[in-house]
């Protein structure tokens, strides 16, 4: 992999839009939290794609417009080759480009907060009459050189090998390029570009951490190291809602991607078929998390004070409570005759709400800095090299922390189970690198590292047995107190209870959710006689791409993560096979696209017990 330096030496002041808002102004250049501009990726792609554009059109009329019908019509063109089009990703991979090191300091000193911007006034002009627009004033914020070799540096990877054509346009278009940004022709983002070779030849170490023989279940880490893109379903035409969570399918499809690029048959190899198709490796959701603590989204049978939420009882807050637990009891009562309501009030008498969020896995909260930004841009209109009409979007990204500390930085973990040995082997000669995860990666998005690790054990047997022994006591218990001593002509000692929590969404055949539900737990645990007692859940729907054959993904109906159940069955269908099929349905989940991180679950979690109330 062939990569290339570009140093950006500013001349003008810069304007130039993404990852950036300000409420005192109508537009304001891209920063990071520091106060220290950068130029994102996207903004040097797009210039130096018109600048190979106009070069290649020398020689080559054929270039195409990809704003137009889609770029190319049929062969692909020249330009879209080196840099992608809607078809297709491009041989070129763009990163952001960050100012000098040297230059840093004089943004993240506290005494020179605002130092090196101005605020310029503009007034948008009509065309018909050659006069000021009414009530259409404007300022906008723009870094200004203040300082002596005011530069910036990024880099750009050959993805794939560039043919020799293609290397001297995008060489040519480099040291060609004058300008950045917006508003280029009224004298901003004047610069110079210079680009020298670098060959990757670099490997990280392996830690002693990671398990050299082939293992088939790892923990993966994932470091973000740019905002990542992450789509949710396209709810409007020009917005694209994003997750707070990196999805199985985004790291299986980057994973595969790596993997079938060492093989000698690529995508159609026999090992690459084996390992992803017929006998797949199963990835599951990845959480964020900080430092070692895993994390798992919240029931949505937890509640929390109104007024003073949080998951931990603090002093400034009342802490969390689970009603599971009590919800099953109430509605089992009723059946029976027994007037009963749920409290839904806090000790404080404020009302109780859902809580959402995440927890770590040892049930505490989850501290994170995680948090998402809006980044609004436009499609450019090459004929005219200008904004095109009607062509205003607006992604949902997942901010990397990237000025964060490495010990307090936002990082993913997740698990991958059921490796192959090529695949462990793959995944150990990862640990270290870098990986490209989600939506428009060649434009500066999705970049972060992979750290690997030996999972801990999976629950045992004999702690789900335990668990479920006191999740079907708490209830039976209760239920005796209120004089209900059968049910459905069943005696309540010889029934039990369990519930379920998904960890993940869970797609399930077409059909009645209930039935489908009941048949595919009975099958993973091998009991007859199941019955759903109580479900506090949710549904949607859950899309996506597949970047192997250019199409989208069919949307498919999903019970949400976070939703939980509680089921019973005769006692005489409990046995140890049943708790070791449970261990079992913790590690590979249940129901349908498992591969891909759904139906992830958890038996007789323990936040269901200990959250009874809010101490």
């Amino acid at each position: 992999m062939k990569t290339y330096i570009l140093r950006l030496n500013l001349h003008g002041s810069l304007l130039v839009g993404g990852q950036a808002s300000s409420f005192l102004v109508d537009a304001s250049t891209a920063r990071l939290p520091s106060g220290a501009p950068f130029i994102p990726a996207s903004a040097v792609k797009g210039a130096l794609r018109i600048e190979f554009e106009r070069l290649a059109r020398c020689i080559d009329p054929d270039v195409c417009y990809p704003d137009v019908a889609g770029g190319c019509s049929e062969k692909e063109c020249l330009a879209c080759s080196v840099f992608g089009s809607p078809r297709s990703e491009g041989k070129l991979r763009f990163y952001d480009a960050f100012l000098d090191e040297s230059l840093l300091p004089v943004f993240q000193e506290k005494k020179t907060a605002g130092k090196g911007y101005c605020v310029r006034t503009g007034v948008t002009i009509s065309r018909k009459r050659k006069t000021a627009e009414d009530k259409l004033l404007y300022d906008a914020e723009v870094l200004i050189p203040f300082l002596p070799a005011c530069g910036f540096l990024t880099r750009v990877e050959a993805r794939r090998e560039l043919t020799l054509d293609e290397e001297r346009f995008f060489k040519a278009a480099v040291t060609t390029l004058r300008g950045i940004g917006r508003s280029k022709s009224r004298g901003l983002g004047r610069l110079e570009a210079v680009i020298t070779d670098e060959e990757c030849t670099t490997r990280p170490a392996v830690p002693e951490t990671v398990r050299q023989e082939p293992a088939t279940c790892l923990r993966l880490t994932l470091v973000p190291k740019e905002n990542i893109l992450v789509g949710g379903l396209k709810t409007k035409n020009n917005f694209l809602d994003g997750l707070d969570y990196i999805t199985g399918a985004n790291v299986r499809g980057a994973v595969a991607a790596g993997f079938a690029a060492a093989l000698p048959g690529k995508w159609q190899d026999g090992e690459f078929r084996r390992t992803f198709l017929s006998e797949p490796a199963l990835f599951s959701d990845f959480y964020p998390a900080v430092a070692d603590c895993a994390s798992l989204p919240i029931p949505f049978s937890a509640r929390t004070c109104k007024s003073s939420p949080d998951l931990q009882k603090k002093e400034n807050s009342h802490g969390t409570r689970d009603i599971l637990i009590a919800s099953t009891l109430v509605k089992l009562l009723r059946q029976s005759g027994v007037t009963v309501v749920l409290e839904d009030s806090c000790h404080c008498k404020m009302p109780l709400r859902v809580l959402s969020g995440y927890r770590s896995v040892n049930g505490s909260s989850l501290e994170t800095s995680l948090g998402s930004t809006l980044n609004t841009k436009t499609a450019i209109n090459r004929k005219r090299w200008q904004s095109a009409e009607a062509k205003l979007y607006t992604l949902q990204l997942l901010l990397a922390g990237r000025e964060d500390d490495e010990e307090t930085r936002p990082c993913f973990k997740g698990t991958v189970t059921g490796i192959s040995p090529a695949l462990s082997q793959f995944l150990v000669n990862m640990n270290g690198k870098e990986l490209l995860i989600g939506g428009a990666r060649s434009r500066g998005f999705g970049r972060v590292q992979v750290k690997l690790s030996t999972p801990e054990n999976a629950p045992s047997p004999a702690k789900l047995k335990k668990s479920l022994e006191e999740f079907s006591s708490l209830i039976k218990s209760n239920l005796q107190k209120q004089g209900i001593f059968s049910m459905r002509g069943f005696n309540l000692a010889d029934l039990v209870f369990f519930s379920l929590t998904l960890h993940s969404d869970l797609s399930l055949p077409a059909g009645d959710l209930k039935t489908e539900l009941l048949w595919e737990v009975s099958r993973k645990l091998g009991v007859d006689g199941l019955n759903l007692e109580k479900a506090i859940m949710r549904t949607g729907f859950r899309g996506g791409y597949n970047s192997a054959l250019g199409i989208r993904k069919e949307l498919v109906p999903v019970v949400l993560a976070g939703s939980a159940f509680v089921f019973s069955m005769p006692n005489a269908s409990l046995s140890d096979d049943v708790f070791q099929a449970a261990a079992g349905l913790e590690q590979t989940g249940l129901g349908c696209l498992r591969e891909e991180g759904f139906g992830r679950a958890g038996f007789c979690d323990p936040f269901h017990i200990k959250k009874i109330s809010q101490e």
